[in-house]
C-alpha cells in the first residue's frame, strides 16, 4: 500500500510540473507584447485606376481613434485597446473593408469576413463608415499570438465601386453585419445615398459631362470640321502633294480618336 502511495504521488507530482510548464509557456506566450507588421493592402472590385495604394492606407491608434498612429517600432500587448482605421482618398470613388486577417500567412485568424463584417465580435467590430465613404473604423485587440514570433502580421484587402455606379450601393456599407444597430440599418440607404449632397453633386457633374461631350453642338462642331479637312485632302490630292496630304490625314485620325504618329 506504502509502495502504490509513493508511485501514484510521483505520477501526481511529474503531471503537475507538466502542466505548470505549460501554463507557465502559455501565459509567457499570452503575456507577451509584439510589434504588427502591416502587409500591403489587396485591392479588389472593378475600378479604373492606375495605383490606388497611393492613396490608401491602414493606421492603428492605441486606445482611441484620435491617438497617435502606432509606428512599425511600438508594441503593443494582448489587452491593448486599438482603434483600426482605413482610409482611401481616392474622390469619386468608395471603399468597403474586407477579408482582414491577423497572425501569419500560414496561420491566418480572419478578423473582417469576406462581406466586410466582423468574423470575430470578441476581437473587433464591423468597420463603421464616414459619409463619403472614403474612411472606416473599428474597434478591438489583436490578441492572436505565435510561439517565437516577435510580430505578427495584419492584413487586409479593400473593394472599390465609383459611387455613381448602381452596383456600389449594394456593396458599401456593408448589410448584413449582426452587430450594426437597427437604427443604423435603417438609415443606410438615406444616409449614405439617397440624401447625399456628395453623391448627387459627384453625379450630376458627371451626367453633363458626358451629356456635353454627346450634345448636338459638339457634333455639329465635329462634322464641320470634318468637312473640312476632307476640303483640304481633295486640294492636296489634285495637286499631289503627299506629304501635306500625310499632314491633313493624320490630323484627320486624331478627330476622330485614333491619333497616329
Amino acid at each position: 500500500m506504502d509502495i502504490f502511495i509513493s508511485v501514484l504521488l510521483i505520477i501526481i507530482t511529474f503531471v503537475s510540473k507538466i502542466v505548470h510548464g505549460s501554463m507557465g509557456k502559455f501565459s509567457k506566450l499570452v503575456e507577451s507584447e509584439v510589434r504588427v507588421k502591416m502587409e500591403p493592402i489587396k485591392f479588389v472590385g472593378n475600378f479604373n485606376l492606375t495605383n490606388p495604394s497611393e492613396n490608401c492606407w491602414l493606421t492603428l491608434h492605441r486606445g482611441s481613434c484620435s491617438g497617435l498612429p502606432i509606428t512599425p517600432h511600438d508594441t503593443i500587448a494582448w489587452d491593448t485597446r486599438l482603434c483600426f482605421v482605413w482610409t482611401c482618398d481616392i474622390a469619386e470613388y468608395a471603399m468597403r473593408v474586407e477579408s482582414c486577417w491577423a497572425g501569419s500567412r500560414h496561420h491566418p485568424i480572419y478578423l473582417i469576413s469576406k462581406d466586410g463584417c466582423t468574423a470575430e465580435p470578441g476581437m473587433i467590430s464591423s468597420p463603421t463608415y464616414n459619409s463619403r465613404m472614403q474612411q472606416a473604423t473599428a474597434n478591438g485587440w489583436l490578441s492572436v499570438r505565435h510561439v517565437g514570433r516577435l510580430y505578427i502580421s495584419l492584413s487586409c484587402d479593400i473593394r472599390l465601386c465609383h459611387i455613381c455606379d448602381e452596383s456600389c450601393r449594394l456593396i458599401t456599407p456593408p448589410i448584413s453585419c449582426e452587430d450594426y444597430s437597427d437604427l443604423y440599418l435603417m438609415n443606410r440607404e438615406r444616409m449614405f445615398w439617397n440624401q447625399s449632397t456628395y453623391v448627387a453633386q459627384t453625379c450630376t457633374s458627371l451626367e453633363q459631362s458626358e451629356e456635353n461631350e454627346n450634345s448636338p453642338n459638339n457634333t455639329a462642331l465635329q462634322g464641320r470640321s470634318l468637312f473640312l479637312l476632307a476640303t483640304i485632302m481633295m486640294y492636296f490630292l489634285l495637286r499631289s502633294d503627299i506629304v501635306h496630304l500625310n499632314v491633313t490625314w493624320a490630323m484627320l485620325c486624331c478627330l476622330c480618336g485614333k491619333c497616329i504618329t
